[in-house]
């Protein structure tokens, strides 16, 4: 019997088109598959894209510091000798209270030493707990107390007469310096005490730091048990004058190396030199100094000659080889004492501007106010004054009440600070005359009369004796 035809033709057809339209979806499936995946990669492109600018977006970059130090101005007051005679101590002597006020001879010296924002003073006496005047100072402790009051900051302490009350009186020295609340600088209590910070007090003075040093050339020929309680720059302890002077190169090397690893901005040195009664500098003291600005020293401040000595700028090559300049004063002369040899009752209170400008911290004014130390030698039977020189001159042109100045001593007055200015040096400038009321405009130290010194670190002639 034949078979259905239409089932046969059916099945015929499908049997010959299943081929063609199996090779037709697997076309169109990979077709899809194509635009899907090209789909997904361009998903995954913009999503990478997206991971990636979040990524760019999470990541910050480090800062970098830049921070410069903020500018800013510091001024510094630096006096003469305080010294510890007789009349001194009997002239501040107050027998209502059985004390001692010190302060009452800077009734008519103006308000220097207050008005400065840090003030420093060489203290050429000691606390030993007792009284005693020349040759071995020791003053009560109420001259601590009385120096802080004015204004005081700063005292250095290695001199020629800190020995005076001994080993004990150095250490009482610095207990009662410490009681009243004043740096200090130059003798220590212990050999821990100088190592903590080799020598050197940093301070710092409206946001400004400075690095001091504080060195003397001897100490009147006393014994000294031990090196750490007074720093010395002279190895030569038989014999303290000036021509037998042998630099102790490896301890000031030390030392100023490591006052530069401080990184302050500025370093001044302090020290106790020359020849007394000498109004001019010596040339070991010009030698030393340039040995000092050559290892980073900005200024060099000196004291011990009872006499006013001369200020300049110096100009040396320093020990990398670069030309270095530093301010050097060599003597203020006595700021209180009761010596009346010629010259020793003139002083002056130096004032340094420091200024830091774009990182950079220089010394941009140097003036001074001349003074007059009135009534010395007089054994205490009239107190000891100290006259600033320039308001006490406007004050009597003016008629204003100054029970002190004559018609006499205006003339002293006059003589003295026209010896000062010859002294220091004319191109340094007179402190009232820029802020006082006579002040007419700033002037700015000429540095004209700078010595410009050559002097390589290596070849300064002073001796070179190298402790063993």
């Amino acid at each position: 019997m034949p078979r259905n035809s239409s089932h046969t033709g059916q099945a015929g057809l499908l049997y010959l088109l299943l081929p063609r339209v199996g090779a037709l979806a697997v076309l169109l499936l990979l077709f899809v598959l194509l635009i899907r995946s090209g789909t997904i990669s361009q998903v995954t492109a913009a999503e990478d894209d997206d991971s990636q600018q979040q990524e760019q977006e999470s990541v910050v970059a480090p800062e970098v510091s830049l921070a410069v130090a903020e500018d800013a101005t510091a001024t510094i007051t630096v006096t003469g000798d305080i010294m510890a005679h007789d009349a001194v101590t009997e002239g501040a002597y107050d027998s209502e209270t059985d004390s001692y006020d010190f302060t009452q001879f800077f009734t008519y010296a103006g308000s220097w030493l207050q008005d400065a924002d840090l003030t420093i003073g060489n203290l050429e006496t000691t606390f030993g707990g007792k009284i005693s005047e020349y040759p071995m100072f020791s003053s009560p402790d109420d001259l601590a107390t009385s120096l802080k009051e004015l204004g005081f900051d700063l005292l250095t302490t290695a001199n020629n007469h800190c020995v005076d009350s001994y080993t004990d009186g150095i250490l009482r020295t610095i207990e009662v310096l410490d009681a009243a609340g004043l740096d200090h600088i130059g003798t220590y209590a212990s050999q821990e005490d100088f190592d903590e910070s080799m020598g050197v007090v940093v301070e710092e003075v409206n946001g400004i730091s400075i690095a001091f040093l504080d060195y003397t050339y001897g100490v009147n020929y006393m014994t000294v048990s031990d090196s750490y309680l007074v720093n010395r720059y002279n190895l030569n302890t038989a014999d303290e004058s000036e021509a037998s002077m042998e630099i102790d190169t490896d301890k000031l090397d030390a030392e100023m190396e490591y006052a530069r690893s401080l990184d302050t901005d500025l370093i001044i040195v302090l020290i106790h030199w020359g020849t007394e009664y000498q109004t001019t500098q010596s040339s070991y003291q010009e030698e030393l100094a340039d040995y000092l600005i050559a290892r980073g020293a900005d200024a060099v401040l000196g004291g011990h000659s009872h006499v006013p000595q001369p200020m300049e700028y110096r100009t040396v090559t320093d020990i990398d080889g670069n030309r270095a300049t530093g301010f050097v004063c060599y003597s203020l002369g006595n700021l209180i004492s009761n010596v009346s040899a010629t010259n020793t009752y003139i002083t002056a209170i130096l004032n340094l501007e420091i200024t830091r400008t774009d990182g950079e911290t220089t010394i941009t004014n140097v003036s001074y106010e001349p003074m007059y130390l009135l009534n010395p030698g007089n054994s205490g039977t009239s107190p000891l004054v100290l006259l600033d020189i320039p308001v006490a001159l406007e004050d009597y042109e003016n008629e204003q009440t100054n029970p002190y100045v004559t018609s006499s001593l205006y003339e002293t007055l006059q003589t003295s600070q026209t010896t000062l200015s010859e002294i220091f040096g004319t191109q340094w400038p007179i402190s009232y005359n820029e802020v006082g009321s006579n002040s007419t405009e700033d002037e700015e130290p000429d540095e004209s009369g700078a010595t410009e010194t050559e002097t390589a670190s290596e070849s300064v002639s002073i001796d070179v004796t190298h402790k063993s």
